[in-house]
């Protein structure tokens, strides 16, 4: 089977909303979703450079003993 010329090519608006109304429709998989949509491979990707290097946390002096989860 030969590739489309179309391959390796970014997607496109419309075409990313029919395949999310897919996925939302519950035609694809969640798997499916991202190898369609290419955020499969751009996560991985971030995902291993920010591995590469972790910088610590550096917290506020005064948090408090109180939270507040706010949306």
């Amino acid at each position: 089977m030969s590739k489309s010329y179309r391959d390796g090519l970014p997607i496109s608006p419309e075409n990313f909303v029919d395949q999310l109304m897919r996925l939302k429709r519950g035609s694809i998989g969640r798997r499916d979703f991202l190898g369609l949509t290419g955020l499969g491979i751009a996560t991985a990707v971030m995902a291993r450079e920010i591995g590469i290097m972790p910088t610590p946390a550096f917290a506020a002096e005064s948090l408090g003993d109180r939270m507040s989860i706010a949306t």
